[in-house]
């Protein structure tokens, strides 16, 4: 998937890339008017600039599992874990709220191990995050609006 965005900021090689809902989410209002994401600089690019972004179809699919399935299943393991343990611990309060206590906690710690696989993965060079593949001239893209999805 490619997306045209503009660079809103640029710092220590990495852009800050802000992109307009796609036109499968106008009626969601889950995000703001514009969303950003940190994009790896590979071209040199300046704030202001449009650059073009692709990630990969796979690396999406990956990155969404990662992003969403490991705290939801570190949650629920929480949750299972401290109403198991609730009695066996002799913690003085209802084993629902420990379930839930437990359940936050390991949650927590899921962004944690979440953050820690995508640096191991992004030292591996695995291709799964976003990248700058070129930036656009003034001529390209007169009067278009940032975000223009691509196939």
């Amino acid at each position: 998937m490619r997306q045209i965005g503009e660079v809103v900021q640029a710092q220590d090689g990495k852009l800050v890339v802000a992109f307009e809902r796609p036109e499968a989410c106008q009626h969601c209002n889950g995000c703001l008017d514009k969303r950003c994401t940190r994009v790896e600089l590979s071209a040199d690019a300046k704030v202001g600039d449009r650059v073009e972004v692709e990630m990969p179809a796979q690396g999406l699919v990956k990155a969404s599992m990662l992003a969403y399935l490991v705290p939801l299943g570190m949650l629920l393991l929480g949750i299972w874990l401290g109403m198991a343990l609730h009695g066996s611990l002799g913690v003085g309060m209802d084993a629902e709220l420990f379930g839930v206590l437990c359940g936050l906690a390991l949650l927590a710690l899921s962004y944690l191990l979440v953050r820690a696989i995508d640096r191991r993965l992004a030292a591996r060079g695995v291709g799964w995050r976003p990248r700058v593949v070129r930036v656009l001239s003034p001529q390209e893209c007169p009067g278009e609006s940032a975000g223009r999805e691509e196939e």
